[in-house]
């Protein structure tokens, strides 16, 4: 997926870090819980998602980009953790994503693809579940982040009985679309679902 800041530092000319020092770091922060997603800024906020997963808690966090202060933490679901995952895998890997004025965070629960709104400053706005995500074959867990294309949020959803994708309004909570499977079992040979998240891709003077 591309990433906007990547993009406008390879246009200015400048090349990108390719070393990691960790002597330089301006500051490090503990993090509470266990994720595989990725930090995401916007502004002077530095987000991401965890989970807690004694406590079967899943949570945003936000931390400041200038010193590493932790400014809030929002818990968006508790229990209903899938039983058994793949042992590297976590209960938080979606990275979350933003418009510059809500945070939208993904997590699988229930059963469920939770969808959760954000404002920056932590407080919840609304959560919907996308549809369902119950695995049998391949119990991995959930890893897909979410897209945001113009005023909707897009979540992917890929299991061997029935795969979606499912776009929900960024503020009025409705869906606006909703495909049938995306994937059937055995397409591709050797696997019946996939993990990835969805990609944008301009066709036909239309977005797929």
């Amino acid at each position: 997926m591309a990433r906007p800041e990547f993009e406008r530092v390879a246009a200015s000319g400048q090349t990108l870090p390719t070393k990691w020092n960790p002597s330089a770091a301006v500051w490090k922060t503990a993090l509470p819980g266990r994720g595989h997603s990725s930090p995401i800024v916007v502004g002077q906020r530095v987000l991401l998602s965890t989970a807690d997963e004694r406590q079967q808690v899943q949570s945003v966090i936000c931390y400041d980009r200038k010193n590493g202060k932790q400014l809030w933490k929002t818990d968006v679901n508790k229990g209903g953790f899938n039983p058994k995952i793949h042992r590297k895998n976590s209960h938080a890997s979606p990275t979350v994503a933003s418009n510059g004025t809500h945070v939208f965070a993904v997590f699988n629960n229930h059963g469920n693809v939770q969808v959760t709104a954000l404002t920056l400053d932590g407080k919840k706005v609304w959560q919907e579940v996308a549809g369902q995500f119950m695995p049998k074959q391949y119990q991995f867990g959930y890893a897909p982040s979410p897209v945001l294309y113009k005023s909707t949020v897009i979540v992917v959803s890929d299991y061997e009985s029935n795969g979606y994708i499912a776009a929900l309004d960024h503020l009025k909570t409705q869906f606006v679309n909703t495909s049938s499977t995306i994937m059937q079992s055995g397409i591709i040979k050797g696997f019946a679902m996939s993990c990835s998240s969805p990609v944008l891709r301009l066709a036909h003077n239309s977005v797929i």
